[in-house]
């Protein structure tokens, strides 16, 4: 990118009450929320590479300047050129972006807020300057919220020419946790770094963890108990994450694990590709469950038990299980 391309924000500076962020947390910690993982590492004697800590810590849950920081450690750390010279580029990225967001000279666009509960945005206002949204903002915290940057067009006839809607031609967008820190920036007009599978960036790096097929796990993120469904053993791990190849998507490089969550009343499967850096062993308490009927949880332990692998119809199994119980009564009526 270079740090000449965006010359006309060379002279900008970066707000501190922007840049700033709390929980500074040990960063692996903060990279790797999963304690069982991070244990996982301990006891296998695992070293973070610079190269798989860049790229953790761009794809980390962390603040957006909290990445900016440390990127740039690392950058000023290394002796790989390669890496030092795609850090700087992206970092170059990451504060010309906001650079570019909070920039309006000319006052040609607005910036709305809007919060997020989860199924639908709720517009809450609309202001001339980055500034002010922002100022607004702190009014907003404990709720996620998003700022949009927008064109303002003069006249209807210059938004038909510009194919927009009035006032709906987005230049950008900025996204805040509940907390108010920043985590996400984009703005139009500022090009992201080349796409390459060698930057540590767009890289699928392997992190080394301990579940396997038949698990109980829970996602940190939501609570919600699941069963993993894949790998089986250590082959099947450097089989399913190490090998890479030239056709793979991301989904390739997660966890397969099937959640039990109920829905119109009664308990089923669901299949996602969880990141294990969010999964933990689950604690729960199988012989007295809370989440349901014993018969649902004996009839996955009795499966999973048995080797049979995943139920994919849960209410069949169910059934099964409670036929069972009734004949095993019916037996021994008659014994």
């Amino acid at each position: 990118m270079g740090k000449n391309t965006y010359a006309c924000y060379s002279d900008m500076t970066i707000d501190s009450f922007d840049s700033n962020y709390s929980g500074r947390s040990e960063l692996i910690e903060a990279l790797i929320p999963s304690k069982d993982v991070r244990n996982y590492h301990g006891k296998i004697n695992y070293k973070y590479s610079q190269f798989v800590l860049a790229s953790l810590i761009v794809h980390g849950e962390i603040p957006y300047f909290r990445k900016v920081d440390e990127l740039k450690k690392i950058m000023n750390e290394t002796s790989d050129n390669t890496l030092k010279a795609q850090i700087e580029e992206y970092v170059d990225f990451m504060e010309y972006s906001y650079k570019s967001f909070v920039c309006n000279k000319d006052n040609e666009y607005v910036y709305r807020v809007e919060t997020y509960d989860g199924e639908e945005e709720e517009e809450k206002g609309l202001f001339q300057t980055y500034s002010g949204a922002r100022k607004y903002s702190l009014s907003l915290r404990g709720t996620k919220y998003t700022i949009y940057k927008t064109k303002v067009f003069q006249n209807s006839d210059e938004a038909i020419e510009a194919g927009k809607s009035l006032y709906c031609n987005e230049h950008g967008s900025m996204s805040f946790d509940k907390k108010g820190e920043l985590r996400y920036c984009y703005a139009r007009d500022i090009v992201e770094p080349e796409y390459s599978k060698d930057t540590f960036y767009e890289a699928y790096v392997y992190i080394p963890f301990p579940f396997r097929q038949g698990d109980f796990v829970v996602d940190i993120k939501d609570q919600e108990i699941g069963m993993i469904a894949g790998p089986k053993n250590d082959d099947e791990v450097k089989e399913m994450y190490v090998l890479k190849t030239d056709n793979y998507d991301y989904s390739d490089y997660l966890i397969n694990v099937e959640f039990l969550r109920k829905g119109n009343g009664k308990f089923n499967w669901a299949y996602d590709h969880c990141s294990p850096l969010y999964l933990e062993y689950s604690d729960h308490d199988f012989e007295n469950p809370d989440l349901g009927t014993i018969e649902i949880v004996m009839a996955i332990l009795k499966r999973v038990k048995q080797g049979n692998g995943m139920i994919f119809d849960l209410e069949y199994a169910v059934n099964e299980y409670r036929k069972k119980q009734e004949q095993d009564k019916k037996d021994g009526d008659l014994g």
